[in-house]
């Protein structure tokens, strides 16, 4: 039996449930909720050292991170859809899933932080200065997720990779984190058809 721990509002949880939703996994979902320190509590830290969500049972084994969560179940009980079938395909989801890592997610994660997560946490007003730093990296990542997206439907192919729902995650907040994708067409209608694929749709609860 797979058991989910999640906390809806994470982006990075959205991923691993949007992973379940293609699918169509059967899951115990087990909601963690972060606001109140759940994840800090003994329990939680015997399957998550690190105090942070998702984590993923199944059976006697527990992983965490949401990345390797997603790989695990793309090929532990997927049929390649999300993962692709050879080499090169894989490498190029790899490719870019390090990439949402490394340069989209702390991009865009700093004006989430800000316009979302501090309120929501109770942790204070927006950091101005921090805005304008993240509006300044935001743009240079947009810059090249808007350039690759040029001619083609998803990042990876012509249909729906882990790739895109690592990416396609931050997005959730795009207007609430008040992203500024005005002059970058093809994320914009990227992410249009991603919010229209079934099992990412499902996700937003």
């Amino acid at each position: 039996m797979l058991t989910f721990y999640t906390f809806p509002p994470s982006m990075n949880c959205r991923k691993v449930q949007a992973v379940i939703n293609y699918l169509d996994l059967k899951v115990e979902t087990q909601v963690v909720d972060l606001s109140t320190g759940k994840t800090r509590e003994r329990e939680y830290l015997a399957l998550n050292p690190n105090g942070r969500l998702p984590a993923l049972r199944d059976g006697d084994f527990v992983l965490w991170e949401s990345g390797a969560i997603c790989q695990y179940l793309v090929e532990a009980y997927g049929d390649n859809r999300l993962w692709g079938s050879d080499a090169m395909t894989r490498a190029d989801i790899t490719r870019w899933t390090c990439w949402q890592l490394a340069h989209w997610q702390p991009a865009a994660g700093t004006l989430i932080w800000e316009y979302v997560a501090k309120p929501y946490f109770g942790a204070g007003d927006p950091d101005p200065a921090q805005i304008e730093k993240g509006i300044e990296q935001f743009h240079v990542v947009a810059g090249v997720l808007d350039k690759h997206l040029t001619g083609r439907r998803f990042i990876v192919g012509d249909r729906v990779t882990l790739a895109d729902i690592a990416i396609g995650a931050a997005l959730m907040y795009k207007k609430e984190a008040r992203m500024p994708l005005e002059s970058y067409s093809n994320i914009c209608a990227w992410s249009a058809r991603l919010d229209e694929v079934p099992g990412w749709k499902a996700s937003a609860g």
